[in-house]
């Protein structure tokens, strides 16, 4: 069985083998040259998953290209691949090519009679609509048309939930004649929710990366080693990083663990101040994962903390809005009125969720 493929679909599909009963030594991952880095978006989750194919005694090929499938009877019978110069060809009974998914040809043919225009991928607008407005597409067989001179961008560079809530939004406009129908325009709509990818590595490690929207496969900001937070080693199944911006914000979170990962826990840590988690970068913590399963971390879990956000945010513009024109002051140094508020915020905000917060003293309790 030969593997073909540079990203984590290749290296779930080892997994799904192995797990199927398929030995180690029958097992071929070949890997082709990436220029978007790791392949698994992390260097050392890149190594430590290799050691552990390696001790299977699966073979990692890395940086060859396919050159030729022999078959026999229409079954694959071998394929050969060139790596630095060097031909290796390999007898298997079954390819998977994951290496670059592309249109199936019935589909190409479909939407060439149907007159949609189609420029390596079918052409969309910002409101999902083709060429023909009465047809939409969305998903990464699409690309934004030229006129929005934004090539790099498309919708396989954002969070698919958040692109198919819109891409539902606008079906919708066709059946309800309420509805205001959301104008073309000259800007590409910004969708900021994070993109997540993940699975089950080989050595049953469960992975997850979390990452804001990018351009390119590489995150925009560089690694800096005063803005990585990291506890824990990915062969082990301990492994956490955090990743900070330049404000201070979370920005990339990458996990390994033998044990499934509690998916809506993490995904609320992105977007926070590290102030927020307790000023992580002074390295006082050495297990991540423990951290956030101390008790005061729930009230972030929450389902109703975003929103408990948006309203204290429009508490400090109120009050800023109001000092507009005056001296500037320090972002934390609020006026007492704005600070009675805030507390005031807090407080009904324990009080409210009093049923899955207990751990959280209020005024009168103490």
């Amino acid at each position: 069985m030969v593997v073909f493929g540079h990203n984590i679909d290749a290296c779930t599909t080892v997994q799904a083998l192995l797990s199927l009963g398929l030995p180690g030594p029958q097992i071929h991952l070949v890997l082709v040259p990436s220029e978007s880095g790791p392949w698994l978006l992390d260097p050392a989750v890149d190594q430590a998953v290799i050691g552990i194919m390696e001790t299977v005694h699966i073979q990692v090929y890395q940086n060859c290209e396919l050159q030729t499938i022999r078959t026999q009877e229409n079954r694959v019978t071998g394929v050969t691949f060139s790596c630095r110069g060097e031909t290796i060809e390999i007898c298997c009974g079954a390819l998977v090519c994951l290496c670059s998914p592309g249109l199936d040809r019935r589909m190409l043919r479909a939407l060439l009679n149907s007159f949609l225009v189609f420029d390596g991928r079918l052409v969309v607008d910002s409101c999902f609509r083709t060429s023909d407005p009465w047809i939409c597409a969305a998903g990464t067989m699409t690309k934004y048309s030229r006129k929005y001179y934004s090539e790099e961008w498309s919708h396989q560079r954002y969070c698919s939930t958040q692109i198919g809530q819109d891409f539902a939004r606008q079906i919708l406009l066709f059946f309800d004649p309420t509805s205001k129908p959301r104008e073309e325009s000259d800007l590409l709509p910004l969708y900021n929710r994070p993109k997540v990818t993940g699975g089950v590595l080989p050595g049953a490690l469960h992975f997850l990366h979390v990452t804001k929207p990018s351009p390119s496969e590489l995150n925009s900001v560089p690694y800096l080693k005063d803005k990585v937070l990291v506890t824990g080693d990915p062969a082990s199944g301990s492994y956490f990083r955090l990743q900070l911006d330049d404000c201070e914000r979370v920005e990339t979170i990458t996990c390994v663990a033998h044990k499934p990962l509690p998916l809506h826990n993490l995904l609320c840590l992105y977007g926070q101040q590290q102030s927020l988690l307790g000023n992580l970068s002074r390295g006082q913590v050495s297990d991540l994962y423990s951290f956030f399963r101390q008790s005061w971390c729930l009230a972030i879990f929450h389902d109703r903390f975003t929103d408990f956000q948006l309203e204290l945010r429009a508490l400090a513009n109120h009050s800023a809005a109001e000092t507009h024109g005056q001296e500037q002051r320090p972002s934390e140094d609020l006026d007492p009125e704005t600070r009675t508020e805030i507390r005031s915020a807090v407080v009904r905000y324990l009080s409210y969720n009093r049923n899955l917060l207990p751990m959280f003293a209020l005024p009168g309790h103490l």
